[in-house]
Parts: C-alpha cells; sequence; structure tokens
C-alpha cells in the first residue's frame, strides 16, 4: 500500500508584522515555534516527518550579490537536530529592498504598484534561476521536500492579492487585477493585434471606439461593466500569462532539483480571474511534466463536509485525469479540532497521500488524529458520475456578482456573499449532492480533453453557463450513451448566446429534454437527484435518520464517513 505522509510548516516571527490581526494570529497559533523541543516531540510522535519552512528573496540577499544564508541555515538546523526533515517553501518574488530597476506589478483600478514583480518582467525568471541555483548548491543533499513557488503572496500559482502580515508586504494591497504596468499593457496589445485582424475588428467585437492600439485597452472595473467579448479576451489572457510564467518557473526550478520530492500548493478555493488560477490548466501544464505532487489549499474555509470535499474533488479530479503524481491537503490556520475527522475523511476519500496540518490543529483535535495514526490508507475514488464546474462562468463574473469590500489583513479572500448566484451556491449544491454519491468535478477544459469518456451521468449543479464547444462535446457523449441532468429549478444557458439549454438543445439538436427519470441515454430535467445503485444499497446499511452518510466508491470496495458519530467504515 502506498505510504501516508504528514507535514507541517513553520512561520519565522522575523518575517511577521506583529502589529497586524494575521501576523498576531500566525504568532499566537505556535507556528513560529514549531521548532522548540515540545513541540517537535508532539509532531513527531503523531508521524510528522517534513517541517516545511521560507526562505524569502527580501532576507536572502541583503546586498546585490551577497547572500546571506544565517537565517535558512539556523531553520534547517534546528528541523535536523529535531529528527525531522527540512521542506523548503522559496519566496523568491518577494524583492529585497535595494532593488528598484525591475518593474512592480500594477494594479489597474488604482494605478498603485506592488512589492512584487511583476508577471511581464523577464528579469524576474532570471532571478529564479540565479537564487534556486545557489540553494541547489547549499543546500540539495539537505532539502528532502521541495515546494515549488510561482507566484503571488504565497508563492502559489496565481496573482497577488492582499497579503498585509509580512514585512515585505506591499503598501497598497487589495483583491484586484494586477497588469496595469507598462510591460503589460504591451504584452495584452500584442495578444489583443494576433487576434484581430483590425482595430475595427476588436472595437464591433467589445462595442468600443478605440481609435488607435496604444489606448487603455484594459477592462474597465467591474468586470461585469464590459461586453462578454471583451472579458472573455481578458479572461483567456490573464490566466494563460500567469500559466506560462508558472511553466517557466517550474522548467527552472526542476533543472536545479531535478530529482527531489517535490510539490506545490494550489492555493485557495475559488477560481475567480482577479486570482487568474484554472485548476485543471495548472495540473495539465505543471503536475506530471514537473513530477509534482498537488497540494489542494483551502480546508478550513467551510465548515460542512460536503462542500470541503466538493472543493478537494475539483483538484483530485484533475490530478486523477491529468497527472497522477500524487494529491495532499493542507489545513487552515485555526481549524477546529472539532473538525479532525472531516479533515481525515477528505483524504481518504480522495486519494491523498499526504497531510499538511498545523502544529495547534493537531494537538486541539489529538485524540481523533492521532487514532489513525499509521492507519490512514492511500485509497483512489472511483465514479461514474461528474459534475460540471462552470469556471468560465465564475472568472466573468456571469454567475459571481463583483466585490468591493477588500479582504482584512489577507487572512481570508474577504468575500462578502449575497443573495444573488454565486460560486458558494455551487458549492452549497454541491456539498448536498455529495450525500447521497461521490462524484467526479470536471470543467469545459476537462471535458474538452475526453474526461467524460469514462463516465456515464453529467449533473449540472445550478443555473451557469455552458461554452458551446463544451455542449457540442456533451451531445456527442450523449450520443454515445451518456445521460446529462439539471434540476428543473435551475436554467443552465450558454455562454455566447444566452439561450437556455432546453431551447438550444430542441434547436440545434433537435433533442427533447426528458422531464422524467430513465435509464436510458439523453438529457433529464428532474425534480429531484436521481439515485443510482450500488449508493442507495449501502446508503440504506448505514443510514439512520436525517444524519448525514458520505459514501465513496474506490477501486476495490467502499468507504462510509458518519460524521456525527465520528467514524469511517473502510469495506473492501
Amino acid at each position: 500500500m502506498q505510504k501516508f505522509y504528514y507535514h507541517t510548516r513553520h512561520i519565522p516571527e522575523e518575517q511577521l508584522k506583529l502589529e497586524t490581526d494575521s501576523g498576531r494570529r500566525v504568532k499566537e497559533a505556535g507556528l513560529c515555534d514549531v521548532m522548540n523541543e515540545k513541540n517537535t516531540k508532539m509532531l513527531k510522535d503523531y508521524g510528522v516527518s517534513v517541517i516545511e519552512t521560507r526562505l524569502v528573496w527580501w532576507e536572502l540577499e541583503k546586498e546585490p550579490g551577497v547572500y546571506d544564508w544565517s537565517v535558512l541555515d539556523k531553520r534547517i538546523e534546528k528541523i535536523e537536530k529535531a529528527g525531522l526533515m527540512p521542506g523548503v517553501f522559496p519566496w523568491f518574488m518577494h524583492a529585497p529592498e535595494w532593488e528598484n530597476k525591475m518593474v512592480r506589478a500594477e494594479c489597474i483600478e488604482h494605478g498603485e504598484k506592488s512589492s512584487i514583480i511583476s508577471l511581464w518582467e523577464p528579469r524576474l525568471l532570471q532571478v529564479y534561476d540565479r537564487l534556486f541555483a545557489a540553494l541547489a548548491e547549499r543546500y540539495k543533499d539537505r532539502i528532502k521536500f521541495l515546494y515549488f513557488s510561482f507566484y503571488g503572496d504565497f508563492g502559489e500559482p496565481q496573482y497577488p492579492h492582499c497579503t498585509k502580515h509580512y514585512k515585505f508586504s506591499a503598501k497598497h494591497a487589495h483583491y484586484g487585477y494586477w497588469c496595469g504596468d507598462k510591460l503589460a499593457r504591451e504584452d495584452f496589445q500584442r495578444y489583443l493585434q494576433n487576434k484581430y485582424d483590425s482595430l475595427n475588428d476588436l472595437n464591433e467585437a467589445w462595442n468600443t471606439e478605440f481609435t488607435d492600439w496604444d489606448g487603455n485597452l484594459m477592462p474597465r472595473m467591474p468586470l461585469v461593466a464590459n461586453t462578454l467579448e471583451r472579458r472573455q479576451d481578458f479572461r483567456e489572457w490573464y490566466s494563460e500569462s500567469l500559466i506560462d510564467f508558472v511553466d517557466k518557473a517550474g522548467e527552472i526550478i526542476r533543472k536545479h532539483f531535478p530529482d527531489i520530492r517535490a510539490g506545490f500548493p494550489m492555493g485557495g478555493d475559488r477560481e475567480r480571474l482577479k486570482l487568474g488560477q484554472i485548476k485543471s490548466l495548472v495540473i495539465k501544464r505543471i503536475a506530471e511534466k514537473y513530477n509534482l505532487l498537488v497540494r489542494w489549499t483551502s480546508m478550513g474555509n467551510e465548515k460542512d463536509y460536503g462542500i470541503i470535499d466538493f472543493q478537494a474533488r475539483r483538484v483530485s479530479s484533475a490530478v486523477d485525469f491529468y497527472a497522477k503524481k500524487g494529491f495532499g491537503t493542507e489545513v487552515s490556520l485555526g481549524i477546529p479540532g472539532d473538525m479532525a475527522y472531516h479533515v481525515l475523511y477528505v483524504n481518504l476519500s480522495n486519494g491523498s497521500s499526504l497531510l499538511h496540518n498545523e502544529m495547534t490543529g493537531i494537538a486541539d483535535g489529538w485524540d481523533d488524529y492521532y487514532s489513525w495514526k499509521d492507519k490512514m490508507p492511500v485509497l483512489s475514488a472511483k465514479s461514474d458520475i461528474a459534475v460540471f464546474y462552470p469556471v468560465e462562468g465564475e472568472q466573468m463574473e456571469c454567475i459571481t456578482p463583483e466585490r468591493t469590500e477588500e479582504m482584512l489583513d489577507g487572512y481570508d479572500l474577504g468575500i462578502t456573499d449575497t443573495d444573488a448566484a454565486d460560486t458558494h451556491d455551487l458549492y452549497l449544491k454541491g456539498g448536498d449532492l455529495r450525500k447521497l454519491y461521490n462524484y467526479d468535478v470536471y470543467d469545459s477544459y476537462m471535458i474538452a480533453d475526453g474526461a467524460l469518456d469514462s463516465k456515464k451521468d453529467l449533473i449540472i449543479l445550478d443555473t451557469c453557463p455552458l461554452p458551446e464547444k463544451t455542449i457540442e462535446k456533451i451531445m456527442k457523449w450523449v450520443n454515445s450513451g451518456g445521460r446529462l441532468w439539471y434540476l428543473t429549478n435551475s436554467n443552465p444557458w450558454i455562454l455566447e448566446t444566452s439561450a437556455d439549454i432546453k431551447t438550444y438543445l430542441e434547436e440545434k439538436y433537435s433533442v427533447t429534454v426528458k422531464e422524467c427519470q430513465g435509464e436510458e441515454s439523453g438529457v433529464y430535467c428532474v425534480e429531484n437527484w436521481p439515485d443510482f445503485e450500488p449508493y442507495i444499497s449501502i446508503r440504506k446499511k448505514y443510514k439512520q435518520g436525517d444524519k448525514p452518510v458520505f459514501i465513496t466508491l474506490h477501486k476495490k470496495g467502499y468507504s462510509v464517513y458518519l460524521p456525527e458519530e465520528k467514524r469511517i467504515i473502510i469495506c473492501e
């Protein structure tokens, strides 16, 4: 059986602004004191093998060309002295104070600059090459796990948002679009000139009146104030720019650390365009190519297990389909101990081989966590069912209202949900559906690549847009035996035309949407989700009243989670 690993992390106190709420929270949670003898003893007893620590360009190169390795020397020595293995997560996008030549990221809303180097600044990758080479020369044999660091505030594959609790954090920081600098604008202009034959063609598509290519081509704010075509052009360029950068950074890092065990944190739960991340595409382009374990980073933002699992499955489904290089989870800071079984089962039910947990979280849920020490199996999930994830609708704000409230102190994304259609509504419905069966989560990119070929059923959870190319692919799958489901109280629609799915299918494909459940292939609009075997019989075996039961089919047997009883049952 594949081994299950435990990691934790150390956050150096010398990097924190303790006058901020988030800085104090990190300190109070003990993350600065992880390597104290008492704490390392507890971590080793639990089974933690790796302590991840940080190295920031800001602290490494205080003077040009002069490296101060003393900070990392001390951290690694303490980890090794405790009998644990050092893991390093370099943050080389945060420049030292003397660096003033490279272009900084700039928000398009205020024209203010970040402390982080622009994604379009070619010299940033040169810095990565130089610093990772120096890191490898000094520590290659001592670092036992390397987290690939790409961009953003936390080294994850996303744009900056609004971290404020580090000494190297930007003064101007918020959740926005960081592509206002000269290099980014020039790159966007080249992208559009390659796509459109003339400025007139662009104006017609965007409903704009630009008189030359040197105008401000960036979208107006809020994003929903722009035509669908303008939003789509910006979305494609912004997200693809990020993935290209991540790919180039990955190539540099693997050049200097060709054989080391490594992974990368995905970061965040949602995929709003302001973060730029399309999880499935990052996994497709990065994980297998550079042999990386993907760590899903958001457990703790929700308390409902069904929602937690829906978010995790968004990542693990892409890992299963594209990469097969391993999946892990990261427990967020401050998750209460009574959620330990949520943590355990989301790992078990998603085929995870790595649990990254905070020291205080382990201590708070000690009895529950410890009862599974050396017992966590690595079991791949199996299902004939997929759920559609409308990433285009989310990123283009077709289902997500514009948010204006800035997040507080970098602790979370600061999103104030309203009664309007929102990604969180999708989470709620995905969480409810998880009580019936386990499923994979597929977006249009995965469907285009053939992910549905192994599925019998595809479920559209809520009112959301589907691109025409995706519907075309789905209908080919339906004609080969698949079944598409949605509920009568939702109204999926076509992204490009706004036509509701029922009318669109009738007019374009001469398909009649069926209003009663059936076994044959087709498109079904029903009042309640169908029951599928073997979930019905398994649920009957374990169901007690209204208590939730979560079932996961595996390649061999199945598992059941009874959260109110804090019980996980594995049947092979």
